[in-house]
């Protein structure tokens, strides 16, 4: 009787190494999610700010088919393209900040509007020699230059 007592009281319970694999397991699924969560999120905002870029250039573009000009940089141009869009709004929740002018050091939370002679090129607005073009610039989050979103015509 004493060997199966020993027996039984030896399987119970479980072992330091037992116990070790187990965290470590937990700690490398941690890991995992401590590291993918924020960059999906940061591509969920940079898509976010892609889709308001291009409402904006939609927009811009109705407005030329219907009037037959581009909005423009004198303040009714957001106006106007807020009239199709609504307020159009970072990922923040805050209403993107407007300039009308070509972005030189794009920030994510300004849409940049240019209705003169430039269109993109890899993202980065390039001046064409044809009037009539419209580009919409918006930075995404962490961005340099090369990493701004640029939709033109």
């Amino acid at each position: 009787m004493s060997n199966k007592l020993k027996q039984l009281r030896a399987s119970e319970g479980f072992t330091i190494i037992e116990v070790i694999i187990v965290l470590v397991i937990g700690a490398v699924i941690m890991l995992a999610v401590f590291l993918v969560v924020p960059q999906l999120q940061r591509t969920q905002r940079n898509s976010n700010r892609q889709n308001s870029a291009r409402r904006v250039f939609t927009a811009a573009e109705q407005v030329n088919a219907n009037t037959a000009s581009y909005p423009t940089a004198d303040g009714t141009g957001k106006t106007a393209i807020e009239a199709i869009t609504g307020t159009v709004n970072a990922p923040s929740g805050s209403a993107y900040s407007w300039l009308y002018a070509q972005a030189t050091t794009p920030d994510n939370n300004t849409l940049y509007y240019t209705n003169n002679t430039s269109t993109c090129a890899n993202n980065v607005p390039t001046a064409t020699a044809t009037s009539g073009k419209v580009v919409v610039i918006v930075a995404n989050e962490g961005a340099t230059s090369s990493t701004n979103w640029c939709v033109g015509n």
